[in-house]
């Protein structure tokens, strides 16, 4: 072979190596699109186990699985429970996943190799868990189904955290001050519609919460949680905040020593200009025992996939726990899903 041969020979190979490679990328690029249409996420506990809770497939979330419990009373819409399961669903039809992929505060995800299934106690219920290679929390056992360490997925897509927000900080001071004027409005409209109420004046006059909007302007307001994505989405941030007020009981309501509470919580988006907006935001009155406070988010993680933004919430109840996905839609948070976890 001469020297043009030889030539001619080495660009031809070089251009069926680009092309080559071209279509390997392709392919490569193809398959994670296509992995994106269907994967299945799950929470990962302090004791190393993993509990899978939802399914996204084109486009939607679902738990697919049958309801094993009987219909709800009066028609009340019950979100589906992992619990009372016969066998695994996440490993029904061939779901099995042999990788899991946790983001932590790092820049790459923690690869998890599942070993099994077994069953975890959880609350009122046993949930399906896959056990993992994850290095177990000290002392996990004692409080495995309160402590999580945070979101995985089947599939390598990014899931941003959150992160605890400390008083001191000026984005702090812009976000209570924003929330103390809606506690304000809700607080003075719920307590003018139980005054109204035959049924529930005599219980507000009973209970020590005070009727004056002077008196109610003397006593702090209290954060008593506040939570931030991570970074922002184009220039947006996403926040979680619960606050309250102490009201002392009067001597003669029974337990004096258990004050009255007054509480708001809700998410609260601020978008690129600065500007605030309170959503799925709800307000009661209980005392000290909090046994009508309603669900309390404990933490939250953000994805987006294909430009919308999901949040996973754990939501804990007196004493249960939910996990809700939402969609981030422009002003407004959507409730997209939510799994009974026990």
């Amino acid at each position: 072979m001469n020297k043009i041969s030889k030539l001619l020979f080495a660009i031809a190979f070089a251009l069926s190596t680009l092309i080559v490679g071209g279509n390997a990328e392709h392919v490569r690029v193809s398959a994670q699109n296509k992995n994106l249409k269907q994967f299945m996420v799950g929470l990962l506990r302090a004791d190393g186990t993993l509990v899978p809770f939802a399914e996204y497939r084109q486009g939607l979330w679902w738990n697919p699985w049958p309801e094993p419990t009987p219909p709800a009373e009066n028609n009340e819409v019950r979100p589906k429970s992992l619990g009372d399961h016969p066998e695994p669903w996440f490993q029904q039809c061939e779901k099995a996943a042999t990788t899991w992929y946790f983001w932590s505060s790092a820049d790459a995800p923690l690869v998890l190799k599942p070993s099994g299934s077994l069953q975890v106690e959880n609350h009122s219920q046993t949930n399906w868990a896959l056990m993992t290679d994850y290095p177990k929390k000290q002392n996990a056992e004692k409080d495995s189904c309160h402590d999580y360490i945070g979101m995985a997925l089947n599939v390598d897509l990014r899931v941003e955290g959150m992160i605890k927000m400390e008083r001191g900080r000026s984005e702090v001071g812009d976000i209570v001050a924003y929330v103390k004027s809606a506690f304000s409005h809700a607080e003075t409209a719920e307590i003018a519609r139980l005054a109204a109420a035959p049924v529930t004046s005599d219980f507000l006059a009973a209970s020590g919460f005070p009727s004056s909007s002077e008196q109610r302007a003397k006593v702090e307001l209290t954060i008593t949680k506040l939570y931030r994505n991570k970074s922002s989405r184009d220039g947006q941030r996403i926040y979680y905040i619960e606050v309250e007020k102490q009201y002392k009981k009067p001597a003669g309501s029974g337990d004096s020593s258990c004050d009255n509470v007054a509480v708001l919580k809700g998410w609260v988006l601020k978008d690129k200009d600065g500007i605030l907006a309170l959503l799925n935001d709800s307000f009661g009155l209980t005392d000290c025992d909090g046994k009508n406070r309603g669900g309390s988010v404990e933490w939250f993680s953000v994805m987006t996939l294909n430009n919308r933004t999901f949040l996973f919430a754990v939501e804990h109840g007196w004493e249960d726990e939910s996990y809700t996905i939402y969609e981030l839609k422009e002003f407004e948070l959507a409730r997209v899903l939510e799994t009974f976890g026990g």
